[in-house]
């Protein structure tokens, strides 16, 4: 299936808000993040937004302006929080 341009937004706007309140919360989790890095967020529970996302990943490695891109899955929320994993590529 693919989204609408309003699906994407308001998709990415949950994944962005939710990784935003995490950063307030835990700002050390997230140190290790390069300034000027492009960071994706990738939902645990939306398989079309997910793939959506890989693919704007894809397109923006192949632009290759030398901007780190961060892939960055979306945590379950839950009592004790271990490091984000992520993959920069």
């Amino acid at each position: 299936m693919t989204l609408t341009r309003a699906e994407l937004f308001h998709g990415n706007m949950t994944l962005a808000k939710q990784h935003f309140l995490d950063v307030l919360s835990h700002p050390d989790r997230f140190d290790w993040i390069p300034d000027g890095a492009y960071v994706i967020g990738l939902p645990q529970n939306d398989r079309n937004l997910f793939e959506a996302n890989m693919k704007l990943a894809h397109r923006m490695a192949l632009k290759g302006d030398g901007q780190p891109i961060i892939l960055l899955p979306q945590v379950a929320k839950r009592k004790s929080l271990r490091r984000t994993r992520a993959k920069v590529i």
